[in-house]
């Protein structure tokens, strides 16, 4: 019993410190963050073009969602074109595939100029068993810095 009428101010005191000083703390105020309108979690200048690839031969249930992921990481007139001429194919070609990815190894690069090239990116694609092959695309850079897919000139699945 003395231990109880001892310790019992002290604790009580204890709780009135602990919870008036955690009530006049404002200098860990947290907000309301707002989101990056096109996150870019990979600060690679190629990310968005791969991106796009990778998206294209993995679809998704939506195929709005999906043409989204693609176009992403292209122009303006190279989401206009994958739409208005080849996305159909495409999804109705790759649906079946698990997932897709492309190394970020690109190879035979062609320069045209200082905002577009020609890459050589091979990608493989995820079903049952992986099948692996290269895709040609043109890229253009954007004046964010980054690479982004302007045309698929070669790869399975694509039609001109």
């Amino acid at each position: 019993m003395k231990f109880v009428k001892l310790f019992a101010p002290i604790f009580v005191l204890l709780v009135i410190a602990v919870t008036s000083t955690a009530a006049h703390d404002n200098s860990n105020e947290i907000g309301d963050p707002e989101p990056l309108a096109k996150p870019i979690m990979v600060r690679d200048e190629n990310a968005p073009a791969l991106a796009s690839i990778a998206a294209l031969y993995a679809p998704t249930e939506n195929k709005e969602s999906w043409l989204q992921l693609v176009c992403d990481g292209m122009t303006e007139g190279g989401c206009a074109y994958f739409k208005d001429n080849q996305a159909d194919a495409v999804w109705q070609g790759q649906h079946g595939n698990d997932a897709s990815w492309v190394s970020g190894n690109i190879s035979d690069t062609i320069v045209i100029n200082e905002t577009a090239q020609v890459w050589k990116a091979q990608t493989s694609v995820f079903t049952r068993e992986e099948k692996t092959f290269d895709v040609y695309i043109l890229v253009a850079r954007g004046t964010d810095g980054y690479w982004h897919l302007n045309r698929v000139l070669n790869a399975p699945g694509i039609s001109q």
